[in-house]
Formats: structure tokens, sequence, C-alpha cells
């Protein structure tokens, strides 16, 4: 597993955070958004959605919580 991953397994469950991460801009696409989108009802910059998208950088939780939110998607978290 890649540092990456390890740190997603620990924060959301494994199967649903690879899901959501393979499936993003399908859902991006099934809403009509861009990454660009995205970025404007985050109020992130679109490189951060990019490093979201391409796990340049290991999310917290409530980043997750705040994508899933904005592309009402839902995330089971492991306590």
């Amino acid at each position: 597993m890649t540092r990456v991953k390890e740190k997603l397994a620990q924060i959301v469950s494994e199967l649903d955070a690879v899901a959501f991460i393979s499936d993003f801009k399908n859902i991006l696409r099934n809403r009509g958004m861009s990454t660009t989108d995205l970025a404007v009802e985050l109020g992130w910059k679109r490189n951060k959605v990019d490093e979201f998208l391409y796990g340049v950088d290991t999310p917290l939780k409530s980043e997750f919580e705040a994508v899933a939110k904005v592309l009402d998607y839902t995330l089971e978290f492991e306590e």
C-alpha cells in the first residue's frame, strides 16, 4: 500500500475511499461540475482539488467530508 492509501484507510473505510477517488471525475460529471466549480463551492484553490483527486497529499477527514457534502456523496467513517 502506498502512504496515501494507508492514511486513507485510517480515515475512511478503504473501499469507500478508493471508490470515491476513482469515481471522482464521474461524480463531478454526473453533477455537471468541473474541478473548478468544485473548488469554488469549497472555497479552495483549483490545485487543492487536483491534489485531492490525484492523491498528492493525504486528505484530512474534514476535506473528505466537505467534498462529499458538496457532491451529495455518502461516506462512512471508521471511528
